[in-house]
């Protein structure tokens, strides 16, 4: 069986990855600062403080960009947000556990493989809880 997507959802899901690059580079930014500034062996707070600050960032344009046509409480669609992004936080910081300890990748390229990995399911959850 073949689910059928139509013309508003690919081009929500494609804002949805503009917005999801402009994060991505809000995350990689903190991250690289803050192993530049820490040392490699704080690579996972680096992504957490990263991944706070484009939470941060997601809600801003998601809410004004991607999702702009949807009139719902802005707070609950925050907390909404923040749950999906939650599950995303989790699963990225598998995946960088992953490669960086159990498969040795470079600090460098692990999380941009995570973001990737995360990104349908990031946009599922966000389209089909957060912003419903």
């Amino acid at each position: 069986m073949q689910a059928k997507i139509d013309r508003k959802t690919l081009w929500q899901f494609f804002k949805f990855g503009l917005v999801g690059c402009s994060n991505s580079a809000v995350t990689l930014l903190v991250y690289y600062a803050c192993i530049w500034i820490l040392g490699t062996e704080f690579y996972l707070l680096g992504q957490t403080i990263g991944y706070i600050a484009a939470v941060i960032n997601s809600f801003f344009w998601n809410s004004r960009y991607v999702f702009n046509d949807i009139q719902v409480n802005k707070i609950q669609v925050f907390v909404k947000m923040c749950l999906c992004n939650v599950v995303i936080y989790v699963m990225q910081m598998l995946f960088l556990y992953c490669f960086v300890d159990m498969m040795s990748v470079s600090e460098k390229i692990a999380p941009v493989i995570a973001i990737l990995i995360t990104l349908p399911v990031n946009f599922i959850l966000n389209k089909v809880f957060a912003f419903k």
